[in-house]
């Protein structure tokens, strides 16, 4: 390994640290709050083992807790040190100065799945399915390998439109370590609705010859494929596929309420949400050839 290589592992496994120890102090604080939070992916994969401190970076701390819970669980967050990144958005950030190592960020989320065709079904099995695991002296609650695999992979896709390398690799990783079930995982992607993006990923890793992985067929599942290619995100297909996986999601993402303009730090207008659709109707045919991408 070159000075260079063993440098950035270093620096890796130091920011990875900082993470760590953050997890394990908003772990216990919710802890003595009452409120249940499980991390989804991000560092969590560090702490269950799939990576070493200094292997992969991760940027951040996915964390899901109940809807009940949501807003005592920000209101926690600044007591700790953090402050929102954006005025109503779940994303949060440890106040510091700059040039620190590293400054942990933390997303609330209250479903695996945004886009899920039943989100209500998709949070019961994930808590139900999860088991406890250690952190230091803090305990929380982990999904099951199944559930690590279709987050890391499904994420990515339905949210951002394409399938990165790097999820590729943790789901390689999480496969391994945890010598996951791929049929178990098909039979809950199948049960939650998303055997379409499923099956696109699994062509994707049969692509990327990772063991055990393997595709079915179907029109949506091709439609879903052409993003599954793709390692950077799209603009029209962040748009296009949730309306094909269910179109109960086309007026969510059409006419999004004042949580989606917030989150993205823009103003709430009744203009801006009424003239929304000419705006992606002009960016997806400007942008129709990405399907072919």
């Amino acid at each position: 390994m070159t000075q260079t290589a063993a440098a950035n592992v270093y620096l890796t496994g130091a920011r990875n640290a900082v993470l760590l120890r953050a997890l394990e102090d908003v772990l216990s604080a919710a802890a003595k709050a009452g409120i249940s939070v499980m991390p989804i992916k991000g560092a969590l994969l560090c702490a269950v083992g799939v990576y070493q401190p200094g292997e992969r970076e991760f940027c951040d701390l996915d964390l899901l807790v109940k809807a009940g819970d949501a807003q005592r669980f920000a209101a926690l967050l600044p007591e700790l040190g953090y402050e929102r990144t954006r005025g109503g958005s779940n994303d949060f950030v440890m106040s510091g100065p700059e040039g620190v190592l590293c400054l942990p960020a933390i997303d609330i989320h209250t479903a695996p799945f945004e886009f899920a065709p039943d989100a209500g079904l998709a949070v019961s099995l994930l808590w139900e399915s999860a088991s406890e695991v250690f952190w230091g002296e803090v305990k929380f609650m982990s999904p099951s390998a199944e559930w690590l695999l279709l987050i890391a992979l499904l994420n990515p896709l339905l949210h951002n439109g394409c399938l990165p390398g790097q999820a590729v690799n943790d789901a390689r990783g999480i496969a391994r370590h945890f010598a996951a079930d791929w049929e178990a995982a098909r039979v809950l992607a199948l049960r939650l609705g998303l055997a379409a993006p499923f099956g696109a990923a699994m062509r994707r890793l049969e692509l990327e010859r990772v063991s055990g992985a393997r595709a079915a067929g179907g029109v949506k599942e091709r439609i879903f494929f052409a993003a599954a290619r793709r390692s950077d995100p799209s603009r029209t297909l962040q748009y296009l596929l949730p309306a094909v996986l269910s179109p109960a999601n086309l007026p969510r993402r059409i006419f999004p309420g004042r949580e989606f303009f917030e989150a993205r730090g823009e103003p709430f207008t009744l203009w801006r949400r009424l003239s929304r659709p000419l705006g992606l109707i002009l960016g997806f045919l400007k942008s129709l050839t990405e399907l072919r991408g």
